[in-house]
């Protein structure tokens, strides 16, 4: 099975030398060799009922994008929309907001990921989020006849490209999508937070089912998820 990868759709904040000056607790005078990043995010369309914090998570990742220990999380009210951090170690961070309960328990949205960097000592570097809180998306892959289209396979099918129709269970409230056949992936537009029934099919260029896929249900479950529908193999002479 292939694997799905995407693209952050997030605004990385620009750093700045003159940030606030922060003193430890101890009055030993500022704190060296670290520094703060100031988190800001605007939701849509605001923070959602029962989501009354801003969980922000700053993970220290090596040159490969690997881990350094445990996150350091910071709490702020979700309606003050941003928050500076505490004191971090200078270095590359993940850094990600998570909507919350009070007690952090039960998840209402989540951020794409943010790569950010602390570099010089005692600075602060802005990071920008903006997303969803009552929607999100759906991710595919396929190949065509088991194998990656190219755009040789796709035109000898005759294909349109890609349909996917995300109905949510129990209304008529439909979003549909149609990806270029020779891409492989793709992400839906916004849909709403819920059970959707899903079909999936290769079409012609009058956008005709040339394979449909057996419908199935999925899910969304919180806000700006991306949910992974998974593989398909689609076939130009089903």
């Amino acid at each position: 099975m292939k694997k799905l990868v995407f693209v952050a759709l997030v605004a990385f904040g620009a750093m700045h030398a003159g940030g606030c000056i922060i003193t430890s607790g101890d009055d030993d005078g500022p704190i060296e060799g670290e520094g703060f990043f100031d988190v800001t995010w605007s939701l849509d369309p605001g923070c959602p009922a029962g989501g009354t914090t801003a969980q922000v998570l700053s993970q220290e990742v090596d040159a490969s994008g690997n881990p350094i220990g445990s996150a350091t999380e910071d709490l702020f009210n979700c309606s003050d929309g941003g928050g500076t951090t505490a004191a971090l170690f200078l270095g590359d961070y993940d850094v990600t907001v998570n909507i919350t309960d009070d007690s952090t328990n039960t998840l209402f949205a989540q951020s794409n990921v943010a790569e950010a960097a602390l570099i010089t000592d005692l600075a602060t570097v802005g990071v920008s989020f903006a997303f969803p809180t009552e929607e999100g998306f759906f991710g595919l892959t396929w190949t065509l006849d088991g194998v990656d289209p190219t755009p040789a396979d796709c035109a000898d099918a005759g294909s349109g490209g890609v349909a996917v129709l995300a109905t949510l269970v129990g209304t008529a409230e439909a979003t549909d999508d149609i990806f270029d056949c020779d891409a492989g992936e793709g992400v839906t537009s916004e849909v709403p937070i819920g059970d959707h029934q899903i079909e999936v099919a290769l079409i012609d260029e009058n956008e005709a089912a040339i394979d449909p896929v057996p419908s199935f249900t999925a899910s969304i479950e919180f806000g700006n998820e991306i949910a992974d529908l998974g593989d398909f193999d689609l076939s130009s002479n089903p």
